[in-house]
């Protein structure tokens, strides 16, 4: 990036990723405001009818919106690799990418937001649309998620005095609550299966289903309601999500035990956090992937 182009902008790409045809102009407008240094994308797994395939779709479509509020907040700490868009400036000032954590992405962005998240915006674009290949199997879903919470937790780890920072160039909402919860929502995740459980003792205790029906319910409306307001799907991939809708609350079970499973890894590896600054490089292994990237024209 240093070496090899003077553009004003840069975009990054993962291999097994691709952009609309309009996304480049999309993104190259919001940089018309000064104050926004890095743009996440709308991203989006490419159309697979597999059981993890359809799971993905619909986890990516639910976060979409939670990266809209993110942006409104001013708190968004992550720009993903897929059609991720930066100022060459502010990559230059803060060094480019740092080669001792696993989650170079994550990194990167908290460098940007470390020189002050008030006037170096970091925005998510629901109009900067990318697809990127599905992961295959549980397995391989494990072993992504694993190293994205490693990640992580080693960059929380090289950035921890963003924590509680009272500095003005801040904002409060950004150092006192929300990375702070997201540490908290962590560590509090390893309680999810008492909450599982207890919900399962209270429809045996009652004899009837109507607790977990309710929960069913309520996830499902939500999840109806985040994919009917999903403008970047085409119409197809919305039916057919839409009528997944009934059942999102067991794919999403499907996906805590992943994402638990990755999480009890990285207790295991916390020397890997808090002695990451020490690394000159990190490596990683690509996890296999759907390679259906010649679905999305």
């Amino acid at each position: 990036m240093k070496n090899y182009t003077s553009s004003k902008l840069f975009m990054t790409l993962d291999a097994g990723s691709m952009m609309t045809k309009d996304a480049i102009e999309n993104a190259v407008r919001y940089f018309r405001n000064r104050q926004v240094k890095a743009l996440a994308a709308n991203v989006k797994i490419i159309p697979d009818i597999s059981f993890w395939g359809l799971t993905q779709q619909i986890e990516y479509v639910m976060g979409h919106h939670y990266k809209k509020a993110l942006t409104v907040g001013n708190i968004e700490y992550i720009v993903g690799g897929v059609g991720s868009v930066f100022r060459a400036s502010i990559l230059k000032k803060v060094g480019y990418y740092d080669t001792n954590t696993i989650t170079e992405d994550i990194d990167l962005t908290m460098k940007i937001v470390r020189l002050g998240n008030k006037k170096n915006r970091v925005i998510y674009a629901e109009d900067v649309v990318a697809y990127t290949e599905g992961v295959m199997s549980g397995y391989a879903l494990f072993i992504q998620r694993f190293r994205w919470k490693l990640g992580r937790f080693q960059t929380f780890w090289k950035n921890k005095e963003l924590f509680f920072n009272p500095s003005k160039k801040y904002t409060a909402f950004l150092t006192f609550m929300y990375l702070p919860f997201q540490l908290f929502s962590e560590f509090a995740f390893l309680l999810d299966p008492l909450f599982i459980g207890y919900v399962i003792y209270l429809t045996l205790q009652s004899g009837t289903l109507s607790t977990y029906l309710s929960i069913l319910v309520f996830v499902m409306f939500f999840t109806v309601l985040a994919i009917a307001l999903d403008r970047e799907s085409s119409a197809q991939q919305r039916i057919l999500l839409l009528l997944l809708s009934p059942f999102a609350y067991f794919m999403f079970i499907a996906i805590s035990v992943v994402e638990y499973s990755g999480l009890i890894k990285c207790l295991t590896r916390w020397k890997d956090v808090i002695y990451a600054d020490r690394l000159e490089r990190c490596s990683w292994v690509p996890v296999a992937r759907k390679g259906a990237i010649t679905k999305v024209g």
